[in-house]
């Protein structure tokens, strides 16, 4: 287990911290959430709800930009399309993708 943050015994201005806290390393970690969650003895519901709260203050906001994974087209092999996407996984396709599958298979490859 890495930096173990301590969970506040008060309530308020003490659980609001704690919980910046958490998920800006949970962001940080690389992790998935799950993953995170678990190795900090966290809930994962718990940790949505607080990033959902924080997800209405404009400077949270700002400073938690989504982030994307770089993609890289390796080539295009006669109508083929292979994508690169780091790590050592590759992607083959023989036609485009449906947009959303794609999103599904690269979120799964993350977790």
């Amino acid at each position: 287990m890495s930096d173990v943050i301590n969970k506040p015994k008060v309530k308020g201005t003490g659980a609001r911290e704690y919980w910046r806290q958490v998920i800006e390393a949970a962001e940080a970690s690389g992790m998935p959430i799950t993953r995170y969650c678990r190795e900090h003895n966290i809930t994962v519901s718990a940790f949505y709800r607080w990033r959902k709260v924080f997800r209405g203050d404009d400077a949270f906001q700002e400073a938690h930009v989504s982030k994307f994974i770089q993609v890289g087209l390796a080539q295009e092999l006669s109508g083929k399309i292979q994508m690169d996407l780091g790590g050592g996984v590759q992607l083959l396709f023989e036609h485009e993708p449906d947009v959303s599958w794609l999103k599904a298979v690269v979120k799964e490859l993350r977790s």
